[in-house]
């Protein structure tokens, strides 16, 4: 959100006063903006209108940020300093997918392959030592988010000139593809998507998140670095470098998050968790699978969806297993038995109208969604049948033990019903992967919107093949009877 500005590292050009009143009632009317409770597309233009304005105002704030490929050689001098041994793997740029790490060697399965000293884990436990010490102790926000809080130590070593962080930082993404870097014309490729809403949301948590701040650090931070360089463009890159870069660590003393040089360099790969703290508080990276030497190293970010990929992420997993899509059912008013289908979904603990995940692996669908089908595919006659299951169901059933029994007639009608919807909401869900002339943002948009397509078109046609299976079914059962 907001127009892309090329970062240096030129001293910031002092505001005058009528140029800090203007921002500062920017500043009001965003947060306020921010705030309401109408959260729709309205909304988020309106913010990135404002941010836009903003962005503006703010121009001649300088951004330390130096070019990430010429930040590499200070970064490996960092590393030596700060002994970490680079034996097992190295930093590359891979085409397609940025920078990553290539074995030197051949490792196997389960060998340790990184460890990173606990004096070179940059926490957001590191605010206690800086100018940031005495409010992230009272104020609210600072103390429930930690991710917020690591987010403004980020940007606090990367402003202060005497940061021995600021070399690791300086490798960092000079820019992300996740929703707050979006253009309008780039969100509004998500609508109809699963991460349309999720999306928007972000851009507007982190409007407010830099209102709240630009006026907190005014008074708790007054005349700092931070304080000074403070603009929307440098929080909005602090925030997705640690929503994209964070790792959560546990140990006895309880749980915290981390940024890990050199391991936040491995890009994901669907498998098993393979990073771990020792007993001496070092954060440890394991090889998920056998890698050949010169092929790279992978890690595995967790099972998400590809709308949560996106959003928190930056990118598309092609194929994900793990992806689903909520499906929107719901009764419709105007059905004169309406109002018996609601009681008998209330019955078997469902709702009238809900989302139902439909998922890219088998078995597609859930006991719920099915049960929804059914009761609202039924006629009145369907609709005593499954009254009569219920009656005549045990006191001690659970709810899910009281899915209703298909017949062949009805389970025709569920399969028929569900391939039907999938094939409509999958038509409203156009992508492509022909991505060649498309912004980085936008590309990444294209792809959720394919896979999006792909996983309701596959499931369609497993719908189809059930209802094809059922007919099959009832023909043979239809000539057994007539032999």
């Amino acid at each position: 959100m907001g127009r892309r500005q090329k970062r240096n590292s030129q001293e910031s050009a002092p505001m005058n006063r009528q140029q800090r009143a203007q921002l500062d009632e920017c500043v009001d009317v965003l947060l306020q903006a921010t705030l309401r409770n109408d959260k729709g597309w309205d909304n988020y233009t309106e913010i990135y209108g404002l941010v836009k304005r903003i962005c503006e105002l703010e121009r001649g704030i300088s951004f330390p940020k130096e070019a990430r490929e010429h930040s590499f050689p200070r970064f490996n001098e960092w590393l030596q300093e700060h002994k970490i041994d680079m034996s097992s793997v190295e930093i590359v740029h891979f085409p397609g997918q940025g920078y990553g790490l290539r074995a030197r060697k051949g490792l196997k399965k389960g060998e340790l392959i990184l460890s990173i000293p606990q004096h070179a884990v940059l926490s957001s436990a590191y605010a206690k030592t800086t100018c940031l010490a005495d409010v992230c102790s009272t104020d609210p926000i600072l103390r429930e988010m930690p991710n917020v809080l690591l987010s403004l130590v980020v940007l606090h070593e990367l402003v202060e000139p005497s940061s021995k962080w600021r070399p690791y930082l300086q490798v960092f993404p000079d820019s992300f593809t996740t929703p707050s870097y979006f253009s309008m014309e780039e969100m509004a490729l998500l609508k109809g998507s699963t991460a349309f809403d999720d999306a928007i949301n972000m851009c507007r948590n982190i409007a407010r998140q830099y209102a709240y701040f630009y006026r907190l650090l005014q008074k708790a931070v007054s005349g700092s670095a931070l304080q000074r360089d403070f603009t929307y463009q440098a929080y909005r890159w602090a925030t997705s470098a640690v929503m994209t870069r964070q790792n959560a660590l546990s140990s006895n003393a309880g749980s915290m998050l981390a940024l890990l040089p050199v391991l936040d360099f491995c890009n994901h790969k669907a498998g098993l968790p393979c990073t771990d703290l020792n007993a001496s508080h070092c954060a440890e990276l394991f090889a998920m699978e056998d890698v050949p030497a010169g092929t790279q190293v992978y890690n595995f970010y967790g099972q998400r969806t590809n709308s949560q990929y996106l959003v928190h992420n930056g990118f598309v997993v092609l194929n994900n297993e793990s992806d689903v899509f909520p499906l929107r059912l719901g009764l419709s008013k105007g059905d004169p038995l309406s109002a018996r289908k609601g009681e008998l979904l209330s019955r078997f603990g469902l709702c009238e109208s809900s989302n139902y995940p439909v998922s890219f692996s088998a078995p597609h669908f859930t006991s719920e969604l099915l049960t929804f089908v059914k009761v609202f595919i039924s006629d009145e006659t369907g609709l005593l049948e499954l009254k009569e299951q219920m009656d005549s169901a045990k006191e001690t059933d659970t709810t899910d033990n009281l899915r209703p029994l298909l017949s062949r007639e009805h389970e025709t009608k569920v399969w028929a019903f569900l391939e039907t919807r999938l094939r409509l909401v999958a038509r409203t869900i156009q992508g492509s992967t022909q991505l060649e002339d498309l912004s980085p943002c936008a590309r990444q948009a294209m792809l959720l919107r394919a896979e999006e397509h792909e996983l309701l078109s596959r499931v369609a046609d497993y719908a189809h093949s059930r209802l094809q299976a059922t007919d099959t079914q009832g023909e043979h059962n239809s000539d057994s009877t007539t032999m």
